[in-house]
């Protein structure tokens, strides 16, 4: 007798459902991403730097008028459930205790790239555009340079801007600010 199983896509519900009920190790990093839990790569020291230089800066520059979250989940589709590298989020005064945040409260993603460029890239970066996310930034760790991506094009919901930042240059955001690449990369 043959037998075949059949595995049908997870939705982000019934991923969080697991986390929650303590089906994960606690040391996984895990995502999930077009209804496929993915482990995530691990964290490094240059990784980590950025993500804490980016973190301090943006609250520094931006204070409590919004809400930060650092290296945690986002529900972006039904199906999909990322955990960018930072967020910044519309300001809950609960910090999205009851519920995670979706893809309507972000208004920046950040991935920063130092072995996962080519997915960010491929993957996460057209399903934060169908999910509508106004600005996403990629950051190549092995190439010092950040990739910005704004303004989504309705009829592709592919991002119709793309500009590529290096040490020295000034990155304008959609929230009105200006960022020098240095201060991010270090």
């Amino acid at each position: 007798m043959n037998v075949t199983t059949v595995f049908r896509p997870l939705t982000a519900a019934e991923f969080q459902d697991m986390a929650e009920k303590g089906l994960f190790a606690p040391d996984m990093r895990l995502e999930l991403i077009d209804g496929r839990i993915e482990e995530m790569s691990p964290v490094g020291h240059k990784h980590a730097a950025i993500v804490n230089r980016i973190s301090e800066y943006f609250f520094i520059s931006l204070g409590k008028q919004y809400s930060y979250s650092s290296q945690n989940p986002l529900v972006l589709l039904d199906d999909t459930q990322p955990q960018p590298d930072f967020m910044i989020l519309r300001r809950a005064e609960d910090f999205y205790e009851n519920a995670l945040p979706t893809a309507e409260h972000v208004l920046l993603v950040v991935e920063v790239s130092d072995s996962t460029l080519e997915k960010d890239l491929t993957v996460k970066l057209p399903r934060y555009a169908q999910a509508g996310i106004a600005e996403v930034w990629i950051i190549n760790v092995n190439d010092a340079a950040l990739y910005q991506f704004h303004t989504i094009d309705a009829a592709t919901t592919t991002y119709r801007h793309q500009h590529y930042y290096y040490r020295g240059d000034e990155v304008p955001m959609t929230l009105g600010i200006h960022v020098l690449v240095n201060d991010v990369l270090g």
